[in-house]
C-alpha cells in the first residue's frame, strides 16, 4: 500500500551510507540468485526429456545462453545431463540461503540503528518531557514497535528478493514456452491478488490488537512491580494476573493468527504450483 511505502521511504532517508551500500549489495546478490535460478530452469528440461524417454527437436535450444549449448539432447550423455541440473540447483540453493541469511542480517542491523537512535533522542529530551511521558508506552516503542519494524524491514527485503526470483522464473519460462509464461503470470497473479485482498485487512486488524495488548502488558506489569508492596499485603495478586491474561491472552492469538495468514499464501502457492506442474508434464 501506499502508507507502506511511504514508511518504507522514511526509513531510507535515515539510513546510514553504510547500509544503503549494503542494501545494494543485497540487490546484487537477489540478481545472481535469479540468474541461477534461470540456468536451473533451463538445465531442467533435458534432465525431465531424458527422464521421460523424449525426443526434443534439434533445432530447439537447450538452454538460452551460448556458453551453455551443448547440441541436441541425443548428443549428451545421461550423466553429463544430470551433472548440469544437479550443479545448477546446488548453486541456486546456495545463493537462496546467503541471499536469506544477509536479509536478516541487513534487517537486524538497520532495526538496531532505528532503536539506538530512537533511544538517544528520547533521554536526550528536557526533564519536564520526561515528568509528562508515560514511560511504558516509551518501552513499547523502544523494543516491541521496533522489532516489529525490522520484521517488517526483513519482510519487505524478502519481497523484493522473491519479486526478482519470480522475474528470473518468468524469463527462464519465456525462453523455454512464451505461452506457457503468460498462463503462468496470469494465474499466480490472480492467486496472490486474491489471497492478498482477502488477508491484508485481518493482518491490520492484528497488527493493532497486539500493539494495544503490548503496551498494556508494558503498563500492567510496571504498575504491578512498582506496588508490590501494596499488592502482596492486600494479596492483590489474581487480580493484577487477570488483568495480565486479558491482555496477553489476545495479543498471542492475534500473532498466532499473523502468523499463520503470512505462511498461508506460500504454502498454498507452492502447492497449487505442483498441481501446476504436474498437469502440464502430464501433457
Amino acid at each position: 500500500s501506499k502508507t507502506t511505502l511511504f514508511l518504507f521511504f522514511c526509513i531510507w532517508q535515515h539510513l546510514s551510507k553504510r547500509r544503503k551500500i549494503q542494501l545494494f549489495a543485497l540487490l546484487g546478490v537477489s540478481i545472481l540468485s535469479a540468474l541461477s535460478e534461470i540456468v536451473t530452469l533451463s538445465a531442467m528440461i533435458p534432465f525431465l526429456a531424458l527422464l521421460t524417454n523424449s525426443e526434443l527437436n534439434n533445432d530447439i535450444a537447450i538452454f538460452p545462453f551460448d556458453f551453455l549449448k551443448f547440441g541436441s539432447i541425443s548428443g549428451l550423455s545421461l550423466l553429463k545431463i544430470t551433472s548440469i541440473f544437479i550443479t545448477a540447483v546446488i548453486i541456486a540453493s546456495i545463493t537462496r540461503l546467503i541471499n536469506l541469511w544477509l536479509n536478516g542480517r541487513v534487517a537486524a542491523a538497520i532495526g538496531s540503528d532505528i532503536s539506538c537512535k530512537s533511544f538517544k533522542n528520547s533521554i536526550s529530551q528536557p526533564y519536564i518531557v520526561h515528568l509528562n511521558r508515560n514511560s511504558s508506552s516509551l518501552i513499547s516503542t523502544l523494543i516491541t514497535e521496533v522489532n516489529l519494524t525490522v520484521v517488517a524491514i526483513n519482510l519487505f527485503l524478502k519481497l523484493i528478493t522473491a519479486v526478482i526470483l519470480s522475474i528470473g522464473i518468468l524469463i527462464g519460462l519465456s525462453l523455454i514456452n512464451l505461452k506457457l509464461s503468460i498462463s503462468a503470470v496470469f494465474i499466480f497473479s490472480t492467486i496472490y491478488l486474491l489471497l492478498g485482498f482477502i488477508f491484508r485487512k485481518r493482518l491490520l486488524n492484528n497488527s493493532r490488537v497486539i500493539s494495544l495488548s503490548t503496551k498494556k502488558l508494558i503498563k500492567n506489569t510496571q504498575e504491578s512491580l512498582g506496588a508490590i508492596r501494596e499488592v502482596i499485603l492486600d494479596s492483590h495478586q489474581n487480580l493484577y494476573t487477570n488483568i495480565f491474561l486479558k491482555s496477553d491472552r489476545p495479543m498471542r492469538l492475534k500473532q498466532a493468527n499473523s502468523v499463520f495468514l503470512g505462511s498461508f499464501p506460500k504454502y498454498s502457492l507452492e502447492a497449487f504450483g505442483l498441481v501446476f506442474i504436474s498437469f502440464l508434464l502430464y501433457i
